[in-house]
C-alpha cells in the first residue's frame, strides 16, 4: 500500500485532524472578541490567542515519528479516511485544561468524533504506529491566558456558547513546530469516505 511522501529531514511531530468550516470559524472569533480573555489580548495583556490557521479538532496525537516510518502513518490515515463518512460538526461549549504555563481555554466540539478518533487509532494499531493513548476529549484550544487573566466569567459565557454546524469532509496529517510560535503544516488530506 504505497504513498507518495513528501521529503521530511529527520523527524516530524504529527497529528490527525479534522478542521471546521470559515464559517464556524467567523463565528467563533465574533465570539472570542467579546470574552475577557480576547479583551485582553487585543490589548496585549498576557492572554495569548491561538492563530486562526491552528484552529483544529485532534483525532491522535502522534507525536515524533522519524520520517522513514511517516510511509506507515500515511497509509494508517489513508485507511481510516476511507472507512469514514462525512459528518457535522459543531463547536459548543468549552473550558480549561491547567499546565505548567497556566491556563488554556478550550472551546469544545459537538460531533460524532469518538467514532472518527477510533476509526484512526485502530489504523494506526494496525500499521504499527504510536500515539497518545489518553482518553479522547475533542476540542479547539483558543487561548492560552496564563495567570493573569481571570477566565470566570468566559468559562459562563462557553457553556451556553453554540456555532453553527459545519460539513467535515476531509481528514488532515499534520506535521508541527512546536514553541512559542507554533507553525502547522497540512502533511497529507484525504476526503472521507
Amino acid at each position: 500500500m504505497g504513498t507518495d511522501v513528501p521529503d521530511v529531514p529527520g523527524g516530524v511531530r504529527l497529528f490527525v485532524a479534522v478542521y471546521p468550516s470559515a464559517e464556524a470559524l467567523d463565528h467563533l472569533d465574533a465570539f472570542v472578541d467579546g470574552l475577557a480573555v480576547g479583551r485582553a489580548a487585543s490589548a496585549g495583556i498576557n492572554a495569548r490567542r491561538s492563530a486562526r490557521r491552528l484552529l483544529h479538532v485532534t483525532l491522535a496525537f502522534i507525536g515524533e515519528l522519524p520520517a522513514e516510518r511517516l510511509v506507515r502513518a500515511t497509509d494508517a490515515i489513508g485507511e481510516a479516511a476511507a472507512a469514514m463518512r462525512p459528518f457535522e460538526l459543531t463547536i459548543a461549549g468549552g473550558g480549561t485544561f491547567e499546565g505548567p504555563s497556566g491556563t488554556v481555554l478550550w472551546a469544545g466540539v459537538r460531533a460524532p468524533l469518538e467514532g472518527p478518533a477510533l476509526v484512526v487509532r485502530r489504523a494506526l494499531t494496525r500499521h504499527r504506529v504510536r500515539f497518545d493513548p489518553r482518553p479522547y476529549r475533542p476540542h479547539l484550544t483558543i487561548a492560552r491566558p496564563g495567570h493573569r487573566v481571570d477566565v470566570a466569567a468566559d468559562l459562563d459565557a462557553l457553556a451556553d456558547y453554540e456555532g453553527p454546524a459545519c460539513p467535515i469532509e476531509s481528514v488532515e496529517l499534520v506535521s508541527s513546530l512546536p514553541g512559542p510560535h507554533p507553525e502547522y503544516r497540512t502533511v497529507r488530506s484525504w476526503p472521507l469516505g
